[in-house]
């Protein structure tokens, strides 16, 4: 996956990382909810949150 990041707002850019997380997991509904709602904290600086045992399993780093 590559993100775009020269010329573009940060939101975008975030929003296309995350969105790549979810699809590189091939996650589905409700649980890529959940990881966009959990990355989107991160990213916004709410750090305290706690990641669903279902979502770890789920989410692989690195995914090609």
């Amino acid at each position: 996956m590559s993100i775009r990041v020269k010329n573009r707002p940060l939101a975008a850019v975030l929003a296309d990382m995350i969105e790549g997380v979810v699809v590189a997991n091939r996650l589905a509904p409700p649980h890529a909810d959940g990881v966009r709602t959990d990355l989107w904290s991160v990213m916004t600086g709410g750090a305290e949150i706690q990641f669903s045992k279902l979502a770890q399993s789920r989410v692989v780093c690195g995914a090609a």
